[in-house]
């Protein structure tokens, strides 16, 4: 090296490994978890602010503890990272540094899950990014607080490659989901993508036309302004855990706007490349379709079934599930499970929640002599 720094063979590989992963950023968990072996620790993680958006890499060892961590909202404040982000030190720094274990013991992120966890003792390190950006480092679960601090001579003559390769790849990183929401926007689908957590990484403008009055973004997380929305949102992307599915639900219409739909589409593969857990792309579709002008409704944008989206017509027009079971030749029972698939779909609890918001989109297409 020009520098006159001796490494020792595996910092001479991770060091390739970390140039390589700034430019091809789904190779980071690898490379993580390949650190976080040799220098003793469980797992491993990479966090990043880019203006206002942030992401993050975290290895699977260490991922379902991530994941509660951000669902129990030790995030918000997180108050384990606080000394390292104050001090901005230019090295690695132990968790030890900061706090004495009988400190630790009484904090409830150590108390209630780190230490149960095994994550007890960490190393970290902040890096100051370019164009607005901070970006960290932790090697998670150390063997001891001893192995932590035996660690930090080593992991310092890896600090300035990995700033850089941090750098690099933090802003790649943004980019993909720029790269998503302004490829739909070409198309004219409004579009965002979010984190597990709830940030929102990117939007396109067609997002923000639609749902700039009805939902905001404090601390940039998603939230609509209407509560019953929010918490249809929040079943939906069910955020800081691993359990969401692709699902839909509606969003109320205010003053002269159009109610709208909101399909929530898990990015399993994708996310866990960029962030090593799982995120969304948001898409809305309104109730306007100039290319299908006379489709069923419920159809376009929910999905339902031919049968399913009948049921909707019957019981919009004022017919009872037993009446509109019999016109449709079926047995009420299943009529029922006609009825709870279309909840699903459409994230109505209620069958008269159900008729409202058909009728608010628009009148349905007359029902034809077969379907009486």
């Amino acid at each position: 090296m020009s520098s006159g720094i001796i490494y020792d063979p595996a910092e001479e590989a991770f060091i390739d490994a970390i140039y390589e992963a700034a430019v091809l950023v789904d190779r980071w968990p690898v490379v993580l978890q390949n650190l976080a072996d040799h220098y003793g620790a469980s797992g491993a993680m990479l966090f990043s602010v880019v203006g206002s958006e942030q992401q993050f890499i975290v290895t699977d060892k260490f991922a379902p503890t991530f994941e509660r961590y951000v669902a129990e909202g030790h995030m918000s404040p997180n108050e384990r990272a606080a000394p390292l982000v104050a001090e901005h030190a230019p090295c690695f720094r132990s968790n030890a540094d900061y706090r004495t274990a009988a400190q630790r013991a009484t904090m409830p992120v150590y108390r209630d899950l780190l230490i149960p966890a095994g994550f007890e003792h960490a190393v970290g390190t902040i890096v100051q990014g370019p164009h607005h950006s901070m970006l960290a480092m932790t090697l998670e679960g150390m063997r001891s607080e001893e192995a932590g601090r035996q660690s930090l001579p080593t992991l310092n003559r890896l600090r300035p490659h990995l700033a850089r390769a941090l750098s690099l790849s933090a802003h790649a990183g943004l980019n993909r989901h720029r790269l998503i929401v302004d490829t739909l926007a070409l198309t004219g689908c409004p579009a965002a993508t979010l984190a597990v957590d709830g940030y929102l990484i990117s939007t396109n403008q067609e997002f923000e036309r639609i749902l700039g009055s009805r939902a905001v973004d404090p601390h940039g997380r998603l939230r609509f302004l209407d509560a019953e929305t929010d918490s249809r949102f929040r079943r939906a992307t069910q955020i800081g855990t691993a359990k969401a599915v692709s699902s839909s639900f509606v969003v109320s219409a205010r003053a002269d706007e159009r109610p709208c739909v909101v399909h929530v589409v898990p990015l399993r593969r994708l996310a866990r490349d960029v962030f090593g857990s799982d995120g969304f792309v948001i898409i809305v579709a309104d109730g306007h379709n100039r290319a299908t002008p006379n489709a069923d409704l419920l159809r376009v944008l929910f999905d339902v079934t031919v049968k399913e989206a009948m049921l909707v017509r019957y019981l919009a027009i004022g017919r009872t599930i037993a009446a509109a079971a019999d016109a449709m030749g079926i047995a009420v029972t299943t009529a029922k499970v006609h009825l709870r698939r279309i909840f699903e779909k459409t994230g109505c609890t209620r069958q008269a929640e159900l008729v409202a918001l058909v009728n608010t989109y628009t009148v349905l297409p007359e029902l034809g002599h077969d379907d009486t």
